[in-house]
């Protein structure tokens, strides 16, 4: 990873946060794992896992060692994100507030996402 990787990391906005954890988990993932692969500390994952089963994008398994798996809805929201994303070219662009404001109202207007 070069000096402008880990800048981009730093800096990530909500919308790119939620769009990786989805990402990760296609297949059940533990906590430590989806927290190391999406660069978070344990605290701000919790706070996001704990918003992503509220929103019904992940849920949790039923296991002796908690996995969370990404829901039909979360496939929804990171399809549309991604869609989004390539529409608005952000992937060659490092997305503002703006730009995250606008991908969140278009899922919001989709029901794909409810708003707080």
């Amino acid at each position: 990873m070069d000096g402008k990787e880990v800048a981009q990391k730093k800096n990530r906005i909500h919308s790119q946060i939620v769009s990786e954890i989805l990402d990760r988990c296609a297949e059940p993932q533990t906590k430590t794992s989806i927290m190391y692969r999406s660069n978070l500390s344990y605290n701000m994952l919790t706070n996001y896992l704990l918003e992503l089963q509220n929103a019904g994008l992940i849920e949790s398994t039923l296991s002796s060692k908690a996995k969370y798996v990404r829901s039909v809805k979360g496939q929804k929201y990171l399809k549309k994100y991604l869609e989004l994303q390539e529409i608005a070219d952000l992937s060659t662009h490092y997305p503002s507030e703006n730009t995250n404001l606008y991908i969140f109202e278009i899922l919001r207007k989709n029901s794909i996402i409810r708003s707080t």
